[in-house]
Parts: structure tokens; sequence; C-alpha cells
């Protein structure tokens, strides 16, 4: 990660660019997946839905921080935006350094699988791939499209959209939050079925009534995440497979495919018929946690 933004604040050639592109992937990639799984072998039960909650808050706060950091250093301090990158590869290298000298790592032994338990955990591994991945391919949907669809089709402001789409990380940012502070007495599963199906009513409303549902999908949203990473914690240790990685596999192939199949809808259909990729994905992540669970109980 800290070549990938050396490489981006200093790309001038083609070439470099996509090399800090990649570099840059492959960091954030594995840092998710790193960081998830500290917290699922790290904390106990019990407080694990709250660190899970407390650590995804931080995606809804950094969406708050990260245009006022780049308007500040643009516009106030007068340096360039891919000057940035290098003092963000400058944040990675100081937390290995810190890490090696004042962290101690315990070495644990890894047990692969049984060929009969693999076979087994093929159809659990997929479903868990595509409940966190759908649903994650829905937020990225209203994240990253909600200020296009407000302008070409509902004739927003860009002032306006924005303000929109600021309303949406808010209740993400709030809702995280609350969980990170309030312990439910509801099980994992049982939030996430309400949480998923608010969601999708939510998404639904936002398009056919007002879009200020699309904005209360940020609420909705926020805890999903967290709490589907303490679920399959939990399932994890009772099945003996690592649920965690396979979630965030999930995440990465459905981030390829939204991209992809929202520009080819958009192109070919339009627009707001591309926006409904967002309740089918949701309708999918309800109907593949709800598999899993039969699943597992069997």
């Amino acid at each position: 990660m800290a070549l990938g933004s050396l490489l981006l604040g200093l790309n001038s050639y083609p070439l470099a660019f996509w090399a800090s592109v990649v570099f840059t992937g492959l960091g954030f990639g594995g840092l998710a997946l790193t960081q998830n799984l500290l917290v699922a072998q790290g904390f106990t039960e019990v407080h694990r839905r709250k660190v899970f909650s407390g650590l995804h808050s931080m995606y809804g706060l950094a969406s708050f921080l990260a245009p006022i950091i780049l308007k500040f250093w643009t516009l106030e301090l007068g340096f360039s935006w891919p000057s940035l990158f290098l003092l963000m590869s400058v944040v990675p290298i100081v937390l290995i350094i810190m890490s090696h000298f004042y962290l101690k790592l315990e070495e644990r032994e890894f047990h692969p699988a049984k060929d009969g338990a693999k076979q087994g955990r093929t159809l659990l591994s997929v479903l868990v791939g595509m409940a966190v991945g759908a649903y994650v391919g829905s937020e990225l949907l209203i994240s990253t499209r909600l200020v296009l669809y407000l302008q070409k089709i509902l004739g927003f402001t860009e002032a306006a959209s924005y303000n929109y789409l600021s309303f949406f990380f808010a209740g993400l940012l709030l809702g995280r939050l609350m969980f990170t502070l309030v312990h439910f007495r509801w099980s994992d599963f049982r939030i996430l079925m309400f949480l998923l199906s608010a969601s999708f009513l939510s998404i639904i409303a936002g398009l056919s009534l007002d879009p200020l549902f699309l904005c209360l999908c940020g609420l909705t949203m926020s805890g999903v995440f967290p709490v589907s990473m303490e679920y399959l914690s939990h399932k994890s240790s009772s099945v003996g497979a690592n649920f965690i990685a396979k979630a965030i596999l999930g995440v990465g192939i459905s981030l390829s495919i939204i991209h992809f199949g929202f520009g080819f809808i958009a192109d070919r259909f339009g627009l707001k018929q591309a926006m409904s990729l967002g309740p089918a994905l949701l309708l999918l992540s309800i109907l593949s946690y709800i598999f899993l669970e039969k699943k597992l109980k069997n």
C-alpha cells in the first residue's frame, strides 16, 4: 500500500500509474482481510460486534474527512492532489516500524481441513461470498452512483446531490457508532435480517417515491457489515472454517462485477434501470443468509 501510494504521488508515466493502481489495490485488499481477521481472532464474542462496528465506523468517518482534507490540501495550502498520496505513503511505513517495536506477535499453527470437510464447505463458502458480496455491492451502488442518479435522472443540482450523499454517509457513521456503543440482545442473524429487509424497502422507496429514502439506506445498512463479520466469526469457530476470508473474497469479486454490470445495464437500458441492481443485490444477500443459516443448522 505504501509503494502504491508513493507511485501514485510520483506517477508521470502510464506504466507507473498502472503499477501504482495494482500495488494500492493489493495493499488495501490485504489490509481489509487482516483487520477483520485480527478482530475475529483477538476479541471474545462479548466484545466482537462492538469492535467490528467501531472498526467499520472509521470508513464512514473517512468518507466525511476525505473531501475536507483534499480541499484543505489543494485550495488552502496550495499543494497538488497527487502530492497527498506521497504523505499517505508515509503512514503505512510508520505503522510497520511501530508494530515491529511495540507489538509482540504470537505464531499459531494452521491445520488444513481434510478433503471431505473441504467438499462439505464449498457450498457454505459460496453462500458466504454471495451474502456479503451482494450486500457490499448494493452499498457501493448507492455510495458511488447516487450523485449521478440524482443529477441525470431527477435533475438535482450538484450541491444538492452531494448533500444527499453526505446524508447517506452520515447514516452509515451514526449507525455504526450506535452499534459500537450499544449492545443489542437480538441474535446476529435476526439483526441481519432486520437491517437487510429495511435496506431493501428503503432503496425501493427511494427509487420509486422519494430519494430521501436512499439517504435512509445509510442508517439501515450501517450495521450489516460489522454484524456480518461477527456472525461469520461465530459460525467459523463452530464449523471450523475461515468464513471471514471467504467473505472478503466475495466482496472483491462483487466490486468487479458491480462496476461492469452497472455500466453495461446503464449503457443498454438506462441509468434508472441500472439502479434497480440495488434491491436485487439486497434480495440476493437476504436469501443467501437464509440458506446459509439453514445449512449451518443441519
